[in-house]
């Protein structure tokens, strides 16, 4: 469905993104080490980036909605930024990266920033054109996999990527190998994973949810999964795990939805979620979901 925006926001915004993003600079990647304080991220997903820059055939334009929502996110003064795949329109051309590159520059400008890959991504050359990611990136074969440190969390990024333009996704065997072993030997602290597939028995879902969560039944240390692919903001827990869906910038497919992104803080005991909607059902705007884990757990 069409956005409205309301206000010439390509050219005034963006420097305005910049302008702020010079202001909140972060030397180095904040998320990293044993600072002090809570954790706070601005989470984002199918963000849809076409290398024409043109909207899209509902009439969405993903490039200035991103461009809109900037300033916002920078605003709040987040220590990251996370984006759970879709980073492209189609299926993730190298001129769709130089897209993504420059429009997400205001934001990694001023904090770390780092992606999950989607169905309209494509690994080669997102690793072509990013080539000085944040984060401590995982000897995963054919995977894109990223741990991001915190005191009070581990954030581990994986990839549900399968074949490009496929809507069902796949961790597949030697990255469930990779986290179950990882997972045994980092229990020190809550883990939280994110990935682009949504968890479901679909072929359009991640094709190995029930394999995941037979994993996650021996490590209770992981205590959310958020995912996007579904362009909907949804919470509901399986397993003890708490399952957050995050909307999307781009479009929604039900009107029941919003357009926006997530502040999420991460506690020592938990986390809370805000909704950030700028377009679509906006109802819920502002409105924060808090989850509470026991720390020794």
């Amino acid at each position: 469905m069409p956005v409205q925006l309301g206000c010439d926001v390509s050219r005034r915004t963006f420097l305005k993104a910049n302008l702020l993003g010079a202001a909140v600079f972060v030397v180095g990647d904040a998320l990293a080490g044993e600072g002090g304080g809570d954790l706070r991220l601005a989470l984002l997903s199918d963000i849809h980036l076409p290398a024409d820059r043109l909207p899209g055939s509902g009439g969405y334009d993903a490039c200035r909605q991103l461009i809109q929502v900037t300033p916002d996110i920078l605003a709040a003064k987040p220590d990251g930024l996370i984006v759970a795949g879709d980073l492209t329109r189609h299926e993730g051309t190298a001129a769709d990266y130089e897209v993504v590159l420059e429009l997400t520059k205001p934001l990694s400008d001023a904090m770390p920033v780092h992606f999950c890959l989607g169905n309209h991504d494509n690994r080669d050359n997102f690793r072509a054109a990013f080539k000085n990611l944040k984060g401590e990136a995982q000897p995963v074969q054919d995977k894109q996999v990223t741990v991001v440190e915190h005191r009070h969390v581990r954030i581990l990024l994986l990839d549900s990527l399968f074949y490009v333009r496929q809507r069902g996704g796949l961790l597949g065997k030697v990255q469930r190998e990779w986290l179950n072993a990882y997972l045994a030997g980092h229990a020190d602290r809550p883990a939280v994973l994110m990935f682009h597939h949504t968890l479901g028995d679909g072929d359009n879902d991640l094709l190995d949810t029930e394999l995941l969560f037979d994993l996650l039944a021996a490590h209770p240390r992981v205590k959310a999964v958020f995912h996007g692919h579904a362009h909907a903001w949804t919470r509901r827990e399986r397993q003890g795990v708490s399952v957050i869906g995050l909307p999307t910038t781009a479009h929604i497919r039900d009107p029941k939805q919003p357009i926006g992104w997530v502040e999420a803080v991460f506690r020592k005991d938990g986390m809370d979620l805000t909704l950030r909607a700028f377009a679509g059902n906006r109802e819920e705007d502002g409105k924060t979901y808090s989850h509470t884990w026991a720390p020794s757990a």
